[in-house]
């Protein structure tokens, strides 16, 4: 590795990666833990780049660790943050000793490699720590990603994580989530944002404040002379009850039938969508997909053909105009793992 071609962060950040079954350089393991080490360039001469020179050092293993194979580190010579060299703070007539060739020189730049080590291991660290391009690993497994998850309100460790969002997925999000919990407007963005390629450019909006009935449990209903039938206190009329905050609905389309039956249960869309929903909408909300379909760009209906055809999904009774003519069909998210969904509703 030619040292002009490449600067310290980029190279170390490399050599990290690829050494990743070692202990992090800066942290509290021990320096035989690690895989790569710091030296200080002790040459007087103009240094063009930050990093003299990169190379494989093999160390002899302890006797009973012979059998592992071949052990080592790479060894990084840097030319900046140093006691030694051109840019010492110590006074010349100090650092002018080291360039020797001799026994006790090598012992005292060896010496004061310990501080360089230490040193240069820590200023990296502190650079990248809070760096996302280079911190960052695939699938937002980097202590980073996962800090600012939860900045955002997102635990998202554990053996039981969730397949759906991903989450890379939700690091872009992250925004959305910090301000506040999962709002309409947030929620409806969010979905916008990781259906972007399901959706094609296909309308999305969600509904709220739709309401529904929330129907008593039993032993909430009033029963006269037994239960619940004290006037004014805890008697109620009827089983039943209207939540105008309870249901919210996300509006899909309109779309083709094609591409409809993709959002329909059964199609990976809709699987996704169902997903999403409940990762995204954390309060006991029920939530309905509504799927405008655009019933004009069905195809004629011909007796012979052989692929199948169910009135209802891909037939319907109509006449011959075509005045842009949209098709609801509604589907519990809620429910949609359990049940195919209602029947369709013009």
């Amino acid at each position: 590795m030619s040292p002009p071609r490449t600067d310290f962060f980029t190279a170390v950040m490399q050599l990290e990666r690829l050494t990743r079954d070692h202990e992090r350089i800066g942290g509290t393991a021990s320096l035989t833990a690690e895989a790569i080490s710091f030296r200080h360039d002790i040459s007087f001469g103009f240094q063009p780049n930050d990093i003299s020179s990169i190379q494989w050092i093999d160390v002899d293993p302890e006797p009973d660790r012979r059998l592992e194979g071949r052990r080592g580190h790479f060894e990084i010579v840097t030319c900046v943050l140093g006691l030694s060299g051109a840019d010492s703070p110590l006074p010349l007539y100090h650092v002018e000793d080291l360039v020797l060739d001799d026994e006790e020189a090598r012992v005292q730049a060896a010496f004061l490699d310990l501080f360089h080590n230490r040193i240069t291991a820590l200023l990296y660290r502190a650079c990248t720590k809070y760096s996302p391009p280079r911190e960052y690993l695939r699938g937002g497994r980097d202590p980073f990603s996962l800090r600012l998850l939860a900045a955002a309100g997102v635990d998202r460790g554990g053996d039981d994580e969730p397949v759906a969002p991903r989450r890379a997925e939700l690091l872009g999000l992250a925004a959305l989530l910090a301000t506040g919990g999962g709002t309409g407007r947030s929620i409806e963005n969010a979905l916008r944002c990781l259906l972007s390629r399901e959706l094609s450019g296909t309308n999305l909006d969600f509904d709220q404040f739709r309401g529904s009935w929330i129907e008593f449990d039993p032993d909430q209903r009033t029963s006269l002379g037994k239960s619940n039938s004290s006037m004014a206190i805890d008697w109620i009329l009827g089983t039943r009850v209207r939540h105008p905050a309870h249901r919210a609905r996300v509006v899909v389309g309109p779309m083709a039938p094609e591409r409809a039956r993709e959002f329909a249960p059964g199609g990976k869309s809709f699987q996704r969508m169902n997903d999403l929903v409940h990762a995204l909408c954390t309060e006991p909300i029920a939530i309905d997909l509504e799927l405008l379909i655009d019933q004009d760009a069905y195809p004629p209906f011909f007796l012979r053909v052989r692929d199948p055809r169910v009135l209802g999904e891909n037939v319907f009774l109509s006449s011959r105009k075509r005045g842009g003519r949209v098709m609801k069909r509604l589907f519990p998210l809620d429910e949609g793992k359990e049940a195919p969904g209602p029947a369709p509703r013009r």
